[in-house]
């Protein structure tokens, strides 16, 4: 039976960490629609399905952490419109799509620390085919990015251009050869930046020129 919570829908918190969950069914949360936060923390899922938080509107946390994810379906948030904390960490994930956290509007804290992430680009227009959007152009109440711990050799410089109210990000840990001037250049909130352990030879002068609040 994969419907276990039908007969609980005033359910707002449900704790599932530290198991050995390898498969989730699509319709296992379907009638929780007070869900609040989940926690699968430590379990042994591979992949979620795109319609598993369909009904979930007023989730406000996911914890997805220390799986074996290997990708995430860019419509498997589309729903959750009151989402302010994603943890995706210590997982498998080589790329998230554009638009995996569009919608995700009130979005404030993003944990992809720990996985295989190569690039952080922007998305191309159909037609021109010039790049313009970036993966968080639409969460701008973002104040909390943890990416350490990956793969990424390329940070696009536009990548963050977006997120004014950044407060913390974390780039440790990866392969980036050259950080682009501009980077942090729309970050005036910014307050600390995490770089070590990359391969970064030079940081340009006029890198943080606009990041007063470094601490």
């Amino acid at each position: 039976d994969h419907d276990h919570f039908s007969h609980n829908p005033k359910l707002d918190y449900l704790l599932l960490e530290y198991n050995k969950i390898s498969h989730f069914h699509v319709d296992a949360l379907k009638n929780l629609t007070n869900l609040k936060m989940i926690d699968l923390d430590e379990n042994n899922l591979t992949t979620i399905h795109k319609d598993t938080f369909r009904n979930n509107v007023n989730l406000e946390r996911v914890y997805l952490n220390t799986n074996q994810i290997q990708e995430i379906d860019v419509q498997l948030f589309r729903n959750l419109v009151n989402l302010v904390e994603i943890n995706l960490s210590g997982n498998k994930i080589k790329q998230f799509h554009h638009g995996t956290f569009w919608e995700n509007k009130k979005l404030t804290r993003a944990d992809l620390s720990a996985n295989q992430i190569e690039k952080i680009n922007l998305d191309h227009d159909r037609y021109s085919g010039l790049p313009h959007e970036n993966h968080f152009g639409h969460n701008t109440k973002l104040y909390s990015l943890d990416l350490h711990d990956n793969k990424i050799s390329h940070l696009h410089a536009y990548a963050l251009k977006n997120l004014e109210n950044l407060i913390d990000i974390d780039l440790s840990d990866n392969n980036l050869r050259v950080i682009h001037e501009d980077t942090f250049k729309h970050n005036i909130n910014l307050e600390t930046v995490s770089l070590s352990d990359n391969n970064i030879r030079a940081i340009d002068v006029q890198l943080f020129r606009g990041n007063e609040n470094l601490l």
